[in-house]
């Protein structure tokens, strides 16, 4: 066993942006980079429970304490990982376990967890789930997903053994569980499959929701931008004025809201929403409270920035952290700094995306299609709508925190804010709550039923569940859209668009095999052409078969060369697959690929390892073929790794990041050999 070491060469390692902290504290904080998320900040404390009253951070602990110290800054640091702020809670739980199975087991470094002793840790942290199923608190079920999240510390830390020893570090002995990876562990020795994904919102909720929303931003939300105009000079005159005067002038505003005439509904005479009088409400906690007033006001504001956010997220399928994150100083050449606008390509039609960034993995420049209308017409959709209210509304708010976001929450319980204080960022908790409450009042107004029958129905509604809704209509809508689903979406791989949110259905994952036979006839049908279609070690084999292909396809039937190639496609039953960043032709030859070298001795068909995939091992696959439609995803590629660089340049001369270099080099070649195919004069690839 080797000597226990300060880990020396760790903390004079130059900081990563993500981490500017004092490497000797016993507790690292971190700011939170998703937007959204409930707590600003992620602490780790270092004062974990070892055993017998022990804590890591005590003296005899030391060495372990610097040995998790050095693994969780590389896994921040390191290139092979890069771990965002957002996946340091789950590997902070995964190393507490570790910590007490190595105190109850006696064990002071990381270098004596041998193969053997892996999985009696596996076997402890079973045992003490199961067991723990009846205990009072917080539920402790053994799921594939808690189980990966505090396995996968232990086997992240030998992969980066490498870099941890040269750091100062340590890591096991042997490759724990033998070698396999985490999720190998989690579903085979462990038996733990993944659940099923979210479901699509039924129809029965999500239709009433929709058209109450929609009602409600196109008939109702000037009236709310109105009276909220009209009340905050009041409520200000209110709250300057002492004694009688100040009971005076809230008894006006109190009038003055009751008694303020809503719209009536286009084509009627009804008003679209009741007046503002004294009601009873019951809260999330199931007590009845009298809301009236600028109480009443306060909640019309907050119901119909939650139509504006439901809204958002049903018509474009943007997550919760995505949507939060919306910032009017996003672009300051852009509408309201994120609208953005350009003419279709028959010149016929105005198409506008919202944009904005996303962060499920790492913070990326993102777009959203948010609609089109005919070119020259006023018309806005309802999604601009939407983003247009949102803008009006809480533009006092705004101005009086100083926020920029597009989404703002009231800090206070009750009343409208009277400082920067009563004002706090969204977060992706609040906006699911508001969401709720709205969908609430939309079934009962839309379908008639009791109160608690609407909380009932709605009590699994989570704004999440709208991106898979979004994706089934889409998909139910017309199949032939799932390439370019993806592409909204920025999905790695089909596979994630096509299981993860598409699901089992029988009928769709019909429609889904008949679009994905579609695909490959077309693609068939430009291999024909004998010209490059595209970048990749596949493309040489294409440009020697087109000749043969042409001829496999002229024997087929079919009167026009598609329908010949949809015949070919069935006869043969292959398939192309597709993805972000590269499409696969494994199926053509199996014998070659890179990620799945078994498929060639499978006699179903072949298809991608979709778990050892990536766009590096695409890159030199002789299955690969990248194609026009690859080429953003790798130029943000190309962007992301020289900004990688350009940081490291700034913050040491000497120390390069190799792996980013290799991308650059790739990305280049990739792309060029894309522009190549399309006659493109300009690769876009920029400088180092």
């Amino acid at each position: 066993m080797p000597a226990v070491r300060k880990i020396k060469s760790a903390q004079a390692a130059t900081l990563h942006p993500s981490f500017q902290m004092d490497y000797d504290s016993n507790v690292w904080t971190f700011a939170q980079t998703t937007v959204g998320q409930q707590r600003e900040f992620v602490t780790v404390d270092w004062a974990i429970p070892v055993a017998r009253a022990e804590l890591l951070t005590d003296y005899k602990h030391r060495g372990l304490l610097d040995e998790l110290k050095c693994y969780l800054k590389t896994s921040i640091v390191d290139d092979t990982v890069r771990m965002t702020v957002g996946s340091i809670p789950s590997t902070y739980m995964g190393v507490r376990e570790l910590v007490k199975f190595m105190g109850e087991r006696e064990i002071r470094t990381l270098f004596d967890i041998s193969t053997a002793v892996s999985w009696e840790y596996v076997e402890g942290l079973e045992e003490q789930y199961i067991m723990a199923g009846g205990d009072v608190g917080r539920d402790r079920a053994w799921t594939h997903s808690t189980a990966y999240k505090l396995i996968h510390p232990l086997t992240q830390i030998y992969e980066l053994a490498d870099s941890l020893r040269a750091r100062g570090g340590q890591a096991p002995c042997e490759a724990p569980f033998d070698g396999r990876k985490t999720y190998d562990v989690v579903t085979g020795p462990l038996g733990l499959a993944r659940t099923g994904g979210l479901l699509p919102i039924p129809d029965e909720i999500s239709v009433p929701i929709l058209t109450y929303a929609y009602e409600w931003i196109e008939h109702g939300s000037e009236d709310v931008i109105r009276l909220q105009a009209e009340i905050i000079p009041m409520l200000i005159d209110a709250r300057s004025s002492k004694g009688p005067r100040r009971i005076i002038c809230l008894r006006e505003i109190k009038r003055h809201i009751e008694e303020f005439q809503m719209s009536p509904i286009p084509g009627t005479l009804t008003p679209w929403h009741e007046p503002l009088l004294a009601t009873d409400r019951i809260d999330d906690a199931g007590d009845e409270r009298e809301i009236s007033g600028t109480q009443a006001l306060r909640r019309l504001i907050l119901m119909t920035q939650s139509a504006c956010s439901t809204l958002l997220q049903a018509c474009t399928g943007i997550r919760a952290h995505e949507l939060i994150g919306l910032s009017l100083d996003h672009d300051p050449t852009l509408q309201h700094g994120l609208i953005k606008s350009v003419t279709s390509l028959d010149g016929l039609m105005e198409v506008f995306s919202i944009c904005g960034i996303s962060a499920k993995r790492e913070a990326t420049r993102h777009e959203w299609t948010a609609g089109l209308r005919p070119l020259g017409t006023k018309h806005m959709p309802i999604v601009l709508k939407s983003i247009e209210v949102l803008v009006r509304l809480m533009e006092p708010w705004r101005a009086l925190s100083g926020s920029s976001t597009l989404m703002l929450s009231f800090s206070h319980a009750k009343s409208l804010p009277s400082g920067a204080d009563g004002i706090g960022r969204m977060t992706a908790n609040r906006n699911s709550l508001l969401q709720r409450e709205f969908a609430v009042e939309a079934l009962t107004k839309k379908r008639g039923i009791e109160m608690t029958q609407a909380i009932y129905e709605v009590r699994s509604l989570r704004p999440q569940r709208w991106r898979i809704t979004f994706a089934h209509y889409v998909f139910r809508s017309k199949p032939e859209l799932m390439p370019a689903l993806r592409t909204h979406f920025r999905h790695m791989s089909e596979q994630i668009t096509d299981q993860g949110y598409i699901g089992n259905d029988a009928a769709l994952l019909e429609n889904l095999e008949g679009e994905r036979v579609m695909e490959t006839s077309r693609f068939l049908v430009q291999i024909t052409l004998g010209k490059p279609i595209g970048g990749g070690p596949a493309q040489r084999l294409l440009m020697q078969h087109a000749e043969s292909m042409a001829k496999a396809l002229s024997v087929m039937d079919g009167e026009t060369l598609i329908d010949k190639a949809v015949a070919y496609v069935k006869l043969t039953d292959l398939r192309i697959w597709t993805g972000t960043y590269a499409s696969c032709l494994i199926d053509m030859v199996p014998d070659r690929s890179s990620c799945n070298p078994h498929a060639s001795l499978l006699t179903v068909r072949a298809s991608p390892d979709f778990g050892v995939r990536s766009p590096g091992l695409c890159a030199g696959c002789k299955c690969c073929i990248v194609l026009p439609e690859h080429r953003d995803f790798r130029e943000d590629r190309l962007l992301k790794n020289q900004a990688i660089v350009q940081a490291d340049r700034i913050n040491s001369k000497d120390q390069r990041s190799k792996i980013a270099m290799s991308r650059i080099v790739q990305s280049r070649a990739v792309l060029k050999m894309i522009s190549k195919a399309t006659g493109d004069a300009s690769d876009r690839s920029g400088g180092s």
